[in-house]
Parts: structure tokens; sequence; C-alpha cells
């Protein structure tokens, strides 16, 4: 019976660690002043530490997406022991490409090297990629491909320097952060909870005899778009009245979309409050619950996507409502030392649980990555061998 296996996992993650209190030192000062929110941010998100690929002292770039990308497939390429020339896919996810185009696969192909291959790129934010995980496993599932290499990158440094921000107004209060800490999710806030940082996942049709892999049992992706509207955006402004998304091509020119900062990631805070959790889990996780006939005690690990561990008590509890009440012991996050790392952040988890060797043959892990962009979730279950 066919079958995709994921054989080698790779990570990049550039430069020495940044605490939080180097934060604004590296990134710099919005207006050249200290950042009330910040504290409040951090206290509520737990993320310690986090990579960028930024000099320390001068804010000026170290790395491309493309070349942090190249880096870790390189990575799972070495630990793995597959030859480059054996790839014949790369299917790479981001939301901050380098450039609109060319697709971010075929610039990360250009810093690899090597032989020709195919090349899949996926736009989007944190769920892209999984959408290249799983273009990549169903191309090993049909036969198509032999070994394939999936990526999830992000270089959010790039938008979280106090240089790109041309406006720092904002109805949040200091009183409001404390109450409600899911408003960091904002402009100038999401500086605090985003990182940099690349991983990649190798599939391929039959496990390797010398060493651990993990079979892809199932991955399921579902977007709810048709029914949300978008919740986080780039590039685009939201119509506070109606909702709807006005893009920078939309504009007379580019300057106009530049003074109205377009080119922040946004978060309607409100929206992902009230929606991201209970669409995710009542909604999409309930049905495959229901379809595969899941069972909490079926799961020896469970790696859930955490922009903010203030959503881990609220995701624990909506779990818990649908018959899926994975215990605590069983989680397994880095958010903590590697910040949020959007579409990298399960290639990240996953790395670092078979390095560290926590996880064992027989056991089976429950993934779980949403996205807040206008909803789109994907849960994928693997099986140790």
């Amino acid at each position: 019976m066919s079958a995709g296996y994921i054989v080698g996992l790779g990570a990049f993650f550039p430069n020495e660690p940044v605490s939080n209190d180097r934060i604004e030192a590296v990134l710099g000062k919005i207006n050249g002043e200290a950042s009330w929110a910040g504290p409040i941010v951090l206290e509520s998100c737990g993320i310690k530490s986090r990579h960028y690929a930024l000099n320390a002292e001068t804010s000026l770039p170290t790395h491309t997406n493309a070349q942090m990308t190249a880096l870790a497939v390189r990575a799972a390429l070495e630990r793995s022991g597959y030859a480059q020339s054996a790839l014949e896919l790369l299917a790479c996810g981001t939301a901050t490409p380098d450039q609109l185009n060319p697709g971010h696969a075929s610039m990360t192909h250009g810093a690899l090297g090597g032989g020709s291959l195919e090349t899949a790129s996926f736009a989007g934010f944190c769920a892209s990629g999984m959408a290249a995980l799983r273009y990549a496993y169903l191309s090993v599932l049909s036969g198509q491909v032999r070994l394939a290499a999936a990526t999830g990158s992000e270089l959010s440094s790039a938008l979280l320097r106090a240089s790109r921000f041309k406006v720092t107004t904002s109805s949040v209060t200091a009183e409001d952060l404390r109450e409600n800490p899911v408003l960091s999710m904002n402009k100038e806030f999401l500086r605090w909870i985003a990182a940099d940082g690349a991983g990649c996942a190798l599939v391929a049709p039959e496990p390797r005899q010398d060493a651990k892999a993990l079979r892809i049992d199932w991955l399921d992706g579902e977007s709810l778009a048709n029914e949300l509207p978008a919740c986080m955006y780039h590039g685009a402004e939201k119509d506070r009245h109606t909702g709807e998304l006005r893009g920078w091509l939309a504009e007379p020119d580019l300057q106009r979309a530049v003074d109205r900062n377009y080119f922040c990631i946004t978060q309607d805070v409100a929206l992902l409050k009230k929606s991201v959790i209970p669409a995710g889990i009542h909604r999409v996780l309930r049905k495959i619950v229901d379809r595969r006939g899941l069972k909490p005690d079926d799961y020896a690990w469970f790696c859930p996507h955490l922009s903010s561990l203030y959503f881990r008590d609220l995701l624990a509890r909506a779990m818990a409502d649908i018959g899926m009440p994975v215990p605590a012991q069983r989680w397994f996050t880095n958010l903590d030392t590697k910040g949020n790392l959007g579409s990298a952040s399960l290639y990240a988890m996953l790395e670092e649980g078979m390095r560290r060797d926590l996880f064992k043959r027989g056991e089976r892990i429950l993934c779980g990555v949403p996205e807040s962009g206008r909803f789109s979730y994907y849960f994928m279950q693997l099986t140790v061998v």
C-alpha cells in the first residue's frame, strides 16, 4: 500500500537568539520611543527568545528568506543521508517571500543549486507551510515523486524594523492589553511575537532502514473563507464598516499605500478572538474527529502551532468540548525559544522533537496549524516508525 514518510527534518535559525530585553535594540524603537505595549505583550505570549536575520548591532539583513530555506533543506539532506541529486520536488510555503515574484520555491531552488527539479510555491500565512507539505505528501503518495522537500519559512524581521512603521496611532490602551492580552495582535504588537527561521521535511514512499521516520497517516486541510472575512492581512487595508479589503494595487499610487501602512501585517483582533479557535476546533477538527473516529488516548503527543501562549488554555478547553482533551503533559511546542515562526512552526517542532528523541517508535502525534488570514486550518496525524 502506498504511503508517505517524513524521512528527514532540518531547520535553520539565523544568528544568536535575541532575548526579550534586546528586541528593540535590534528592531529599533518606533519614533525613537520605547514601546509601552511590549512588556505587556511579552508577559502573556510566553516567548523568551527568538531569532532575527538581522545584524544585532546594525539591524541590517544577514540572510534572505530563500537562503534560510535552502539552508534548512541542506540540513535535512545532510542529517538523513540523502544526496541533493535525489530531490525531485521542492514545495515551499511562506508569508514573507523576498519579492512578489518569482515564486519563493524558485528563489530557494536558485539558492540551493544542484540539478533541475519541480518547484511549487504556496502563499499565505501559517497554513502555507502545511499546504506545501500536503502537496509533497500527495506527490509521493501518487507515485509521481520519490523524494520531495517541503518547507515553511519566515523573514518576519524585514517587516518588524521600526523604519517600516509609518504611524503608530492605536485605539488600544495599556489597560485594554492587561485585561485582554489578545489585543496584542495588531500592527505594532506583532513585533513582539514574530520571528525568523526555516524548516524542511523530506518526504519519501518508504522509511529509512537505519533511522526513525514519521509516517503521514492523514493530512487534512479546510478553508472557511466562504463564511468568514479576512482577519490577518498584508498589503491591504480593511474597511471598518464593510470588512472588505482594499489591496495596494487598487491605490492610485504606491506612496498612498505606504502612508496608510498597507505593508504592515495587521490583525483584526476582535475577529481573531471571536473566531480562530471556535472555527478551527468546533467546526474543522470536530468533523475530522467524527469522520476518523479519533480519541485523545490515541496520541502520545499534540503539536499545535500557537502564535501566543495566551491561546493555550482556550485551545485546551475547546478540544475538551469536542471530546479530545489531550493532557497538557503531552503537548509539545517550542514557541518559548523560537517565537512565532508562522509557516515554519510545525517543521521546527517536529525537527526539535526528533532531534531530542522525544518521539518514540509506535507513538502517534496529532498536529494542528491554524491560520487566521481568512481562517484556514490543517490537521495531521503522524506515527513514529
